[in-house]
């Protein structure tokens, strides 16, 4: 389970540890953004300090207003649910944000006042 907040802005907030490609770790707080739909969106100068190689060149991807942007992703990890998760690390200039295709498979609950707690359950899943 992952934890966070919701800050004076109404955007939820979780910190998650990100890897360095020599395997130190960084805190980095992401908003959570349910109108993205890849893993995570980092500015260039955090792709950069991390280290991350790049993946692949010029992704198109469709921004919430409608527009297409050609995007470069890399090649990142974090931890996520206690184990460590390769990730498309989409360079953007904006806030480190956190998309939908991280969240699936999981339930998220925010209580929409600031201050108020965001939870990410993975939710289990049982055969019978």
């Amino acid at each position: 389970m992952h934890y966070g907040t919701v800050n004076r802005y109404l955007e939820p907030i979780v910190s998650l540890t990100a890897l360095y490609v020599n395997s130190e770790e960084e805190r980095i707080d992401f908003t959570i953004d349910t109108g993205f739909t890849e893993e995570i969106a980092l500015p260039p100068d955090i792709i950069e300090q991390l280290g991350l190689p790049q993946e692949q060149d010029d992704a198109v991807l469709t921004l919430a207003d409608g527009t297409n942007r050609a995007l470069t992703v890399h090649t990142g990890w974090v931890e996520w649910h206690g184990q460590i998760r390769e990730v498309d690390a989409i360079s953007a200039d904006t806030t480190p944000l956190l998309g939908m295709k991280m969240l699936a498979g999981g339930i998220l609950n925010v209580e929409a006042t600031p201050g108020g707690a965001v939870t990410i359950t993975r939710i289990e899943l049982t055969t019978i």
